[in-house]
């Protein structure tokens, strides 16, 4: 608590890690995907108890071996068809730049697989509603890669509201800025989805699932491409919430908060987390 005010603030800059998740069944997983994001999949795959990874597809060979060797995976392929033809396969982890997730996620479902994709979805609507028509027809799971609805400190928020110990939610914000990252696809503007699509969709998601209500209403202004991509690249964004909340989303990819910085404000009580890097 935060002197006589009743404002709460969590030092998330430790998590709790390690902790097995348990799960009634095993379930056999391939990897689309050999890049950075790839290994952190991998590397969390490692602590879901009932989760086993049977191969991995990618293009860069020599990245492969090293990734399969490290993870200990036995079977790697160059071509998403290989992997599909496999029978030992019940659901398949996208974890490709955004511009490739139509094509791959359309083709998992019609070899008849679940699919957990990174975000974004996709770089369109109307991307996004033709896989979402393949995972209909499938009748698979679709996922798509939102972590901060699993991490401690946001869980914990959303018991809280749900509990009704915050009161009724009027504003809720998330601020976060880093460096463009350096994969080249991050900057062609026909193959990334710019700041807004890349890293501020992690906390328009985190908002609407904490306030269980929908947007009615978005004002937002890009401060310009500083980096000359064609996207925008430092966007500030309000939204007007169904339920009549406020929730604000700063995000940048030319600055580097060192930190991210969210907070909660109820009519009863407010709460602030505080992560750094």
């Amino acid at each position: 608590k935060v002197g006589n005010t009743n404002c709460y603030e969590l030092d998330c800059s430790t998590q709790t890690a390690g902790k097995l998740l348990d799960m009634e069944e095993l379930i056999r997983i391939g990897i689309v995907g050999n890049g950075k994001m790839a290994r952190r999949h991998l590397q969390a795959f490692k602590k879901v108890r009932g989760a086993r990874i049977i191969a991995v597809v990618g293009r860069n060979e020599p990245s492969l071996c090293n990734i399969c060797s490290k993870f200990n995976i036995k079977n790697y392929y160059t071509k998403l068809d290989d992997l599909l033809s496999r029978s030992d396969i019940d659901a398949v982890d996208v974890v490709t730049p955004t511009y490739t997730h139509d094509e791959i996620v359309r083709k998992c479902f019609g070899a008849g697989r679940h699919v957990l994709c990174e975000k974004p979805i996709s770089l369109s609507i109307a991307q996004a509603d033709r896989m979402i028509e393949a995972q209909r027809k499938a009748d698979k799971i679709f996922m798509i890669g939102f972590p901060l609805r699993f991490s401690p400190e946001f869980i914990y928020a959303k018991e809280l509201i749900e509990k009704g110990n915050l009161g009724k939610i009027k504003v809720a914000w998330f601020r976060r800025g880093k460096s463009l990252p350096e994969p080249l696809w991050y900057h062609d503007k026909d193959k990334c989805g710019g700041v807004t699509a890349e890293l501020a969709v992690h906390y328009i998601d985190y908002l609407r699932w904490i306030m269980g209500a929908e947007v009615e209403s978005v004002v937002a202004e890009a401060s310009g491409d500083i980096y000359k991509l064609g996207k925008e690249d430092n966007v500030w964004a309000l939204y007007k919430f169904s339920n009549g909340a406020i929730g604000v989303v700063g995000s940048s990819y030319s600055f580097n908060f060192f930190e991210q910085d969210a907070g909660i404000i109820g009519d009863k009580i407010s709460l602030r987390f505080h992560r750094g890097r």
